[in-house]
């Protein structure tokens, strides 16, 4: 309530976001050296914190010979790629034609056959198409259909009210944004996904997906 008012967070969202921060900071829960959990409390920081003074920071000037940046990055959460993609030219191709020309792509086959990797690739080729942003899901951890549209919500830092579903939330927020949402490893909850897919795309006109999965989702658009 001190944090935020009126606002309900359920047991779920806070156990993933703090699965979230000892994954960044590669501590391990039963030997934790950052966060620790607190019996039938919640979790604490306990490792040890030195502040340090910070200098005022001196004004940047572009040098004269380069003329000031006009543009920003687009938004995005896609993860820095740590090898080189190499291959696959016509799948590339043929996805960009048809990401481009549909709402929704699913990209399907067996597992291990570079899915995800390939959708990273084409997220990344279309960066600059999309003024609000390309967005990563990744659904591969779930195993409870109901905390997909969850799942998307966080994606952009959204947190329900008790009055209203993450659902409702995303159609407010997405609505008038231009944004491509990858949807990584559907097949687990094929249904929710569908649903959830299904659920933007009516009510966000300029909002895609691409999707992944080891069978296709299954809706009108496809």
């Amino acid at each position: 309530q001190d944090v935020w008012p009126g606002t309900y967070v359920s047991d779920s969202v806070l156990k993933d976001c703090i699965r979230q921060l000892r994954q960044a900071l590669n501590d391990d829960a039963k030997s934790p050296h950052f966060i620790e959990t607190s019996h039938r409390r919640g979790y604490r920081f306990i490792a040890s914190v030195v502040e340090n003074s910070v200098p005022e920071p001196v004004p940047y000037t572009h040098p004269p010979s380069l003329p000031a940046p006009t543009t920003m990055l687009t938004p995005n959460n896609l993860p820095a790629a740590l090898t080189t993609f190499i291959g696959r030219e016509k799948e590339q191709a043929e996805i960009l034609q048809l990401i481009r020309a549909h709402r929704l792509v699913t990209l399907t086959g067996a597992g291990g056959i570079g899915k995800t990797r390939l959708s990273l690739k084409v997220g990344e080729q279309v960066l600059g198409e999309y003024a609000n942003g390309v967005w990563l899901v990744e659904l591969a951890p779930l195993s409870d259909p109901d905390l997909v549209p969850q799942t998307v919500a966080s994606v952009f830092g959204m947190v329900t009210q008790s009055t209203r579903s993450h659902a409702e939330l995303l159609i407010d927020f997405l609505r008038p944004k231009t944004a491509l949402l990858l949807l990584d490893n559907c097949e687990h909850l094929l249904d929710a996904s569908a649903h959830v897919a299904d659920t933007l795309l009516k009510h966000c006109p300029r909002m895609k997906i691409l999707a992944t999965s080891r069978e296709a989702l299954g809706i009108l658009g496809e």
